[in-house]
């Protein structure tokens, strides 16, 4: 599990290093189309910011997604919860035997409302 997690990280280190690369590089080709004046920013602001995603920004996006995926994975994963009873852990037949009981010894009067107590409420 470690491994991968740093493989990931690997991984985005990489796509960060490119991506600054790359957008470095093409700050200087933009700058240089400026400077010469084959481009002006006013007029063509859209087709740099659209040159610098096609560039390099889906890359910095990528390493921000890798990274992220390698701190999920890192994370220490949740305890399970304790299992529940069964049918062997629980003798049920005691338990309805109990409750069966208990049916027999209560009065059959006050165990069910008679007419008269109905009518008082």
């Amino acid at each position: 599990m470690q491994a991968t997690k740093y493989l990931f990280y690997g991984i985005s280190a990489l796509l960060l290093t490119y991506a600054i690369w790359s957008y470095s590089r093409g700050t200087e080709i933009i700058a240089e189309a400026l400077q010469i004046g084959q481009i002006t920013v006013a007029a063509n602001l859209y087709d740099i910011i659209s040159f610098h995603m096609a560039n390099s920004g889906q890359y910095f996006i990528f390493a921000a997604i890798l990274a992220g995926i390698g701190v999920i994975i890192g994370k220490k994963p949740p305890q399970p919860p304790p299992p529940l009873a069964t049918a062997e852990d629980e003798p049920h037949d005691e338990w309805f035997n109990a409750e069966n009981e208990n049916e027999e010894q209560q009065e059959p009067n006050k165990s069910h409302k008679t007419a008269k107590n109905k009518e008082e409420f």
